[in-house]
C-alpha cells in the first residue's frame, strides 16, 4: 500500500514530471508492441574502450522511468522483462534500446510507492 505521500506525489507531481520531460516511446515484446506511451529518459554514456580518440568506443546505456499501468503489450499489463525493447525517436533518428541489466542493477526496478518501473537498457546498433 503506498503512502499517503507517494500517493500525493503520484497524483500531483508525476504529471507534471512527464509533461516536462517526457518522451513519446513504443515498448515492445517478442514483437509485439505497445502504443505510444510517455517515458521520463535519463542517458549514460559509458566507455567500452578507453583508447584515445578516434578508436574509442562508446556503448550507450539509458534508463527510462515509465508509470506500471500505462506498461500494456498485447492487450495485458505486463512487467519489464530482459530482451524487451524500447523505440524512441531522438534528432528524427529512430533509436532502440534493450532491456538489460547493468553493472549490479536488474533489468528493472519498481520505485517507491508501486507505481512506476525504472528500466535500465542499452542501445542497440
Amino acid at each position: 500500500m503506498p503512502s499517503v505521500v507517494d500517493q500525493l506525489f503520484e497524483d500531483v507531481a508525476a504529471p507534471l514530471e512527464e509533461e516536462f520531460y517526457g518522451v513519446s516511446i513504443i515498448y515492445a515484446r517478442d514483437g509485439i508492441s505497445s502504443a505510444p506511451l510517455t517515458a521520463i529518459p535519463e542517458t549514460l554514456s559509458n566507455p567500452v574502450l578507453d583508447i584515445p580518440d578516434p578508436h574509442s568506443t562508446t556503448s550507450t546505456l539509458r534508463n527510462y522511468t515509465i508509470k506500471a499501468t500505462t506498461l500494456i503489450v498485447g492487450g495485458n499489463v505486463i512487467e519489464p522483462a530482459v530482451g524487451d525493447q524500447i523505440t524512441e525517436t531522438i534528432g528524427g533518428v529512430s533509436q532502440v534500446f534493450r532491456l538489460m541489466p547493468t553493472d549490479d542493477r536488474p533489468v528493472a526496478e519498481l520505485l517507491q510507492g508501486g507505481f512506476r518501473w525504472l528500466v535500465h537498457t542499452k542501445r542497440v546498433i
